[in-house]
C-alpha cells in the first residue's frame, strides 16, 4: 500500500509539471498505468481502441478548407522542390554524359583520321604502283619494245615500231 500511495505521488508530481507529463495532459494526453498483468494491459489496448480515429492531413486541410491548390500546399511545395531537384541532377548528369560523348568522339575522330592517313597512305602508294602499272602496260604494251642503245629512235629488231615514231 505505502508503494501505490508513493507511486501516485510521484504521478500526481508528474502531471502537475509542465516540463513532464503535465505538458502532454493539457493538450489531451490520458494516464493509464499498467501494472504487470493482462488485465491492465488488455484495458491499455482497449483504450487506445476507443479513441477517435478521424485523421485530417494538412493537404486536405489545406485544399478543402483554405481552398489552395496543390502546388499551394506544403506536401506540392515538396514535391515541386523534389523534382526540381531530380531534373537538375539529371541535367547535370546529361551534360556531363554529353561532354564525354564529346571527347569520346573527339578521340575516336583523332584515331580515325590517323588511321585514315595512314590507310590513304599506304592507298594512294598502292595507286601508284597500279597507275605505273598500267602506264606501262599501256604506254609500252610489248615488254620486248624497248631501246636497247639508249639511242632515241633505235628499236630492237623484229619488234613493232615505237609509239610515237
Amino acid at each position: 500500500m505505502i508503494g501505490e500511495t508513493r507511486t501516485k505521488l510521484v504521478e500526481n508530481k508528474l502531471i502537475e509539471e509542465d516540463g513532464s507529463w503535465g505538458y502532454m495532459i493539457k493538450r489531451g494526453s490520458r494516464l493509464i498505468r499498467h501494472t504487470g498483468d493482462k488485465e491492465s494491459a488488455m484495458h491499455i489496448i482497449d483504450s487506445i481502441l476507443r479513441l477517435p480515429t478521424k485523421v485530417v492531413l494538412d493537404i486536405q486541410q489545406e485544399m478543402i478548407n483554405q481552398g489552395a491548390k496543390l502546388s499551394e500546399t506544403g506536401a506540392g511545395k515538396e514535391l515541386e522542390s523534389a523534382l526540381r531537384k531530380a531534373r537538375e541532377k539529371h541535367e547535370r548528369q546529361l551534360k556531363e554524359i554529353k561532354e564525354e560523348f564529346n571527347q569520346a568522339l573527339a578521340n575516336y575522330d583523332q584515331e580515325v583520321a590517323e588511321e585514315l592517313r595512314t590507310s590513304a597512305g599506304s592507298t594512294v602508294n598502292n595507286l601508284l604502283v597500279e597507275y605505273t602499272t598500267v602506264v606501262d602496260d599501256t604506254v609500252v604494251p610489248d615488254k620486248h619494245l624497248y631501246l636497247e642503245s639508249g639511242e632515241p629512235g633505235r628499236q630492237h629488231e623484229g619488234s613493232p615500231p615505237a609509239v610515237g615514231n
